[in-house]
């Protein structure tokens, strides 16, 4: 029985040390929306203590055959793991170090690789799954094949970035399913990065996916202390971008500095315009209303255009915000725009679709703060009161959104939309 235990030490403490490797391989696997599961004859050593120091969570389906009173290799143990994880045989890759526990799999129709070496298994695995199992971070997969973009280029322009400060090899990796712009994690060296690639689109006007990549605002996986933290960062953000100085960032001399809430709305109208596909009431009466009511006076700052909460890069731990993202829509212009953008969650329900609101919450209760707190913090940071014509600034947000909206429409209606919503 020592003799027995000393084995079993000294196969777990080899496995303990491969743990690692095995854990962020079935990160990577899982990323991709795939099933995992994990089948022995036992978890138990003989004094009770567990095997191997493995997260459960990391697994759709566990078998304990001793449980089953069965044993490997006996089929009907394979049988069993793959009716709980509800696929078929050929759907199924079967790692194992025992030859005859691969045989019974490979006869059930599993395919199967033998782990002789956990390296060596898992770049034959690699190969049969078609993405890398290694450099997992969470919220990410491997890179669609339709979405990859050079990483030799990329490298060296990072390299020339960088200089001598970062060094090393380039992990790529993409996040959420966006349509008008991809975004992607890039690890250079020690360097973490975001990349996020606009596509070009021709067939419109430049109008962006409204339904991209949305995150809900609600923040349902936070506590209520953290939402009200979360939103009072956005908010600081969104000030300190308004409070750059122009001319220390050399750009008083960017772009024309004209009447930018006229050219908004002249821009969107346009947009409109060119997808329109019937007569809709409520829009005439906004393209009618929105000029005899322009502000008259503006403030002029750098203006984000499109200042949400799913633009943010966020610290794991800490309600910082790390980055602003999807600046495509930059400007010098009125700031009150940008505002009036990011306050647009509060008036939409959380089912619409294109841009989850919180209409429908009770906002005390999940410690988000109303739309009134949220303006007068960022007031307080700018040192200054919202303009008495705030809701002009609200309906030429929601004029914009709609917009947005009937070009999407347009798309669907043309067959050419790459998303059934």
């Amino acid at each position: 029985m020592l003799g027995c235990r000393a084995v079993l030490g000294l196969i777990r403490n080899e496995m303990i040390k491969q743990l690692p490797i095995m854990a962020e391989a079935v990160q990577c696997i899982r990323a991709e929306g795939l099933k995992t599961a994990l089948v022995s004859n036992s978890f138990r050593l003989p004094n009770g203590e567990r095997f191997l120091p493995l997260d459960q969570k990391h697994f759709d389906v566990i078998v304990e055959a001793y449980r089953e009173g069965k044993c490997k290799p006996d089929p009907h143990i394979y049988k069993l793991c793959l009716e709980r994880l509800d696929v078929r045989p050929q759907e199924s890759i079967f790692l194992d170090n025992s030859s005859q526990n691969l045989k019974a799999a490979a006869q059930l129709g599993i395919k199967t690789v033998k782990v002789h070496d956990l390296e060596v298994a898992f770049k034959e695995l690699e190969t049969h799954l078609g993405f890398p199992l290694q450099g997992f971070v969470p919220y990410t997969r491997a890179v669609r094949p339709a979405m990859e973009i050079p990483q030799d280029c990329l490298q060296k322009y990072l390299e020339k970035v960088f200089g001598d400060q970062a060094t090393g090899p380039l992990t790529l990796r993409q996040f959420g399913c966006g349509q008008s712009a991809r975004t992607y994690f890039v690890k250079f060296g020690d360097r973490s990065l975001v990349l996020k690639k606009e596509l070009p689109n021709s067939l419109l006007p430049p109008v962006p996916d409204a339904g991209r990549e949305y995150r809900d605002p609600s923040l349902p996986a936070l506590l209520p202390t953290q939402r009200r933290a979360v939103y009072a960062a956005m908010s600081e953000v969104l000030s300190k971008i308004h409070s750059t100085d122009l001319s220390a960032a050399e750009l008083e001399d960017s772009g024309d500095h004209g009447n930018y809430i006229q050219q908004q709305v002249d821009t969107w109208t346009k947009c409109y315009r060119a997808t329109e596909t019937r007569v809709i009431p409520a829009m005439e009466r906004l393209i009618e209303w929105l000029p005899l009511h322009f502000p008259g006076s503006q403030k002029m700052t750098v203006v984000h255009g499109d200042f949400r909460l799913d633009n943010l890069v966020f610290h794991p731990k800490r309600p910082d915000v790390l980055a602003v993202l999807g600046w495509k829509f930059s400007v010098l212009g009125d700031p009150m725009c940008d505002l009036a953008d990011n306050c647009m969650a509060y008036f939409l329900p959380p089912e619409f679709s294109s841009m989850k609101g919180l209409a429908k919450y009770n906002l005390r209760h999940l410690g988000v703060p109303t739309a009134e707190e949220y303006c007068q913090k960022y007031c307080s940071h700018v040192g200054m009161e919202l303009p008495e014509n705030w809701n002009f600034y609200m309906a030429l947000a929601f004029f914009r959104l709609a917009a947005m909206l009937q070009g999407r429409h347009k798309c669907s209606l043309s067959g050419l939309a790459e998303s059934p919503k």
